[in-house]
């Protein structure tokens, strides 16, 4: 099994570093996730992830430090970071049902279990009903 990165006081440079350009209006992905698309957007924003150096943060990788030290701290800003560009790629409609989610990984297992399991539920259902509704129309019972 593959070590996880935890902060390093012999390293140079923290790995839980966030390029200060990336500011905390950048979206990983110009997908909205509205549970339509989760496959597509899934895809996408862990590739987005991937390019900004932060997929560690959702994927397991990077784990949190222990509290109350400098390195938890910077772990803390940069997960936050990371949670809030992942929600700003969500459809305002569906954010509030994340609100009790604690970090980047959490958020990210979340979405997963959210759209990928119940999504196909949800999905049948939608078609479900329009089907319905398309037969209501054409007068067909």
């Amino acid at each position: 099994m593959a070590s996880r990165n935890t902060y390093s006081s012999s390293t140079k440079e923290s790995i839980f570093k966030i390029n200060t350009k990336n500011g905390i209006g950048i979206k990983v992905t110009t997908f909205v996730l509205n549970g339509k698309i989760f496959l597509i957007w899934i895809n996408v924003a862990g590739r987005g992830l991937i390019a900004l150096s932060v997929f560690g943060h959702v994927n397991g990788d990077i784990q949190s430090p222990e509290k109350g030290t400098n390195e938890y701290n910077e772990w803390l800003y940069a997960d936050t970071m990371v949670f809030t560009w992942i929600t700003n790629s969500i459809d305002s409609t569906h954010v509030d049902a994340f609100e009790s989610v604690k970090d980047a990984k959490d958020l990210w297992e979340e979405i997963n279990r959210w759209f990928g399991e119940r999504g196909n539920l949800l999905r049948i259902y939608d078609l479900k009903q329009d089907l319905q509704s398309l037969n209501l129309k054409s007068g067909d019972f």
